[in-house]
């Protein structure tokens, strides 16, 4: 991710030879956007290291699939996510 986020276009072509149905500049346009919006919310919140995730977005991700009947029962979010690989060294408080 961190390669992807710094040599994006580098990145995209490295991706592309394993998606062999893009085959005109359409397609590859449409993936480049997908690519563009994808890293948008892969981009670190400032202050945090590349990776980390907020626990409370996590909650209330849950909380909301749950009460929308996408999910039968509550969730604990601890119990769908870690950021255990995440280095907490870089991590301010």
């Amino acid at each position: 991710m961190k390669y992807t986020l710094h040599h994006t276009d580098a990145a995209f072509k490295i991706a592309q030879k394993r998606m062999p149905e893009l085959v005109n500049a359409q397609q590859i346009a449409i993936a480049r956007k997908v690519l563009a919006a994808r890293l948008a919310f892969q981009t670190p919140v400032k202050g945090k290291p590349l990776g980390w995730s907020d626990p409370k977005a996590w909650a209330a991700t849950t909380a909301f699939l749950n009460s929308a009947g996408v999910i039968s029962a509550p969730v604990k979010a601890s119990s769908v996510f870690t950021d255990g690989f995440v280095n907490r060294a870089n991590i301010k408080p």
